[in-house]
């Protein structure tokens, strides 16, 4: 991005650049800062999300859950633009008004999905009087107004401007915090995305208000058309770890859903903070790919995935003792959650993992429909089973056990394609899932036991 739009549009980023040759700020551009930050912010913002089980009865919460599918969703809907950033900017020398394009047509994006979003909420207000279509609403324009304010944050990842990119990703990422734990305690569910709405509208008509209205300075559909199969296959990794809450919500009664819910989204928290952590990791990971030629990329991406496995089987597995415990004394409404939040907690490992595997392979692809099948299917397959299996026995483990099972398959043959891209190499790839499939398995067998004796 160049200067003059970081100076129009990012004033708050170029007064802090400016003060970065003060020891203290300049350290907020080592990728450390960013990683210390981003947990620090994340774990403030899981409170949130941990203090809605206390505040809420387990039907509200179910509630405030697939409201939460919205706005993520929503605030993923760039049709692949960050996907196409990363492809660009991060593994090639490509520069000039490519930037100022992209974030002129993600303006252009975020009106037209707002309007019609709007349009056929009001439809579905006229067709059925009943449907109360205001928090939807506001679930939706918020991630709207997230989606187009992180479009900036794209273009500083993609060029490994670790200083600017950790601050302006701190300044987002305050809004899952104390703004929206306030409005869940002011006024609930309806409260919560409101104060979302709120604090994402307001950066957005702050620091990207003359975006939406701009036309862009490159044509937009060529970008578009170019962009949208990387956002399918994208999109496809939040819609694999929604799709257990959405079968939980149409096959379970709200109790138990709200149950596998509440522990669906303790697995997303730990996921979601190393998604968080991985968007500094990956684009240096290709960025030294492009540099130092694939056999080094290839090594140090590897290195970095067996590193982020070991860690976490260690942190997931004294996780799980403190799992009936935990629960217990701090959300005793949920207590009878503590079987279903055991069993999925071995999915954490191979979902984090992928959360660092899946940006590259969507910068390297050449066929992103094609991987996208590949890597998905046979995991979606096995969660339809676990849902048919749900809908004859009943039992809300059968489908925890049919998620977890489904994490591990979609992280193995995401490594085959990670593989066949040269992210890693054939050695390290298998040796990668033998040792993922050695952690799931005993996580499961601690899990089993935690079981048995609490």
């Amino acid at each position: 991005m160049s200067e003059a739009i970081v100076k129009t549009q990012w004033s708050l980023i170029s007064a802090l650049s400016a003060a970065s040759s003060y020891p203290i700020i300049r350290r907020l551009g080592h990728p450390v800062a960013y990683s210390i930050g981003a947990a620090m912010i994340t774990a403030m913002s899981a409170g949130t999300t941990l203090a809605a089980p206390i505040l809420l009865t387990p039907e509200a919460f179910g509630r405030f859950s697939v409201l939460a599918t919205i706005f993520q969703f929503a605030s993923s809907a760039d049709f692949g633009l960050s996907q196409l950033t990363d492809k660009i900017l991060a593994t090639t020398i490509e520069r000039g008004s490519i930037a100022t394009a992209l974030l002129e047509i993600r303006g252009a994006l975020g009106l037209a999905l707002g309007l019609l979003g709007l349009g056929v909420l009001g439809v579905m207000r006229l067709v059925t009087p009943e449907f109360d279509c205001i928090d939807p609403a506001l679930a939706f324009l918020g991630g709207v107004a997230a989606m187009v304010a992180v479009g900036p944050l794209t273009i500083y990842r993609a060029r490994s401007r670790i200083f600017d990119f950790t601050v302006l990703a701190l300044i987002l990422q305050l809004g899952m915090t104390a703004p929206r734990l306030t409005g869940l305690w002011l006024h609930g569910v309806t409260g919560c995305y409101g104060a979302l709405l709120i604090w994402y509208g307001g950066l957005l008509a702050l620091f990207s208000a003359g975006r939406l209205l701009s036309s862009p300075s490159i044509g937009g559909y060529q970008l578009i058309r170019r962009a949208f199969p990387l956002f399918v296959y994208a999109t496809a990794f939040p819609c694999f770890l929604f799709a257990g809450r959405w079968i939980a919500v149409l096959c379970m009664s709200p109790q138990d859903a709200g149950f596998f819910l509440f522990g669906a989204n303790l697995v997303q928290i730990v996921v979601g903070t190393i998604a968080t952590i991985g968007q500094v990791v990956y684009p240096r990971l290709l960025a030294s790919r492009r540099d130092s030629g694939i056999e080094v990329g290839s090594r140090k991406a590897s290195v970095a995935i067996a590193q982020l496995g070991l860690v976490l089987f260690g942190l997931i597995g004294c996780g799980l003792l403190a799992v009936p415990w935990g629960v217990t004394a701090i959300f005793p409404k949920f207590v009878l959650a503590v079987p279903c939040v055991l069993i999925l907690g071995p999915s954490i490992l191979p979902l984090a993992i992928a959360s660092w595997l899946l940006p590259m392979t969507l910068s390297l692809t050449r066929k992103p429909i094609f991987d996208c099948v590949f890597v998905f299917s046979p995991a979606v397959a096995l969660l339809v089973l676990a849902s048919l299996w749900l809908s004859r026995s009943g039992d809300i483990l059968t489908l925890a056990i049919g998620a977890t099972l489904a994490s591990f398959l979609f992280c193995v043959t995401l490594i085959v394609v990670s593989q066949r891209h040269r992210v890693m190499k054939p050695r390290d790839a298998a040796l990668s899932i033998v040792g993922i499939m050695a952690a799931v398995a005993l996580l499961g067998y601690e899990s089993l036991l935690v079981m048995e004796l609490s």
